[in-house]
């Protein structure tokens, strides 16, 4: 048996594991919502911490990596769930996933 962190919400035996919550599970256990716990990265919880305005931080959100995105947006809605924040990431998120950058070396 292992110690594995969540990285975003998900279940284990019907029990709802938040981001960062701790769990134990077989050493081959295999989801793309958890890690072990080792190799967390608490990216959210720095984010948190973050209290640039609203316009500051949608100003640095196409510099941000989709990893960095999704981290603002989960600390967003477990910290201060500011919902005008909240909803204009979520509307970058499903934008980015509707209309990819194209990539010169794929096309």
């Amino acid at each position: 048996m292992k110690i594995f962190k969540a990285t975003k919400p998900g279940f284990v035996n019907g029990s709802l594991i938040r981001v960062g919550g701790e769990f134990t599970a077989p050493d081959d256990f295999k989801a793309k919502w958890a890690v072990p716990a080792q190799e967390y990265e608490p990216a959210a919880e720095k984010v948190t911490q973050d209290y640039r305005s609203v316009a500051e931080i949608l100003a640095s959100v196409g510099s941000l990596s989709d990893k960095e995105l999704q981290a603002v947006l989960d600390a967003e809605v477990s910290g201060r769930g500011r919902k005008s924040l909240v909803a204009k990431l979520q509307d970058e998120i499903a934008n980015r996933v509707l209309n990819p950058v194209s990539d010169p070396l794929l096309d």
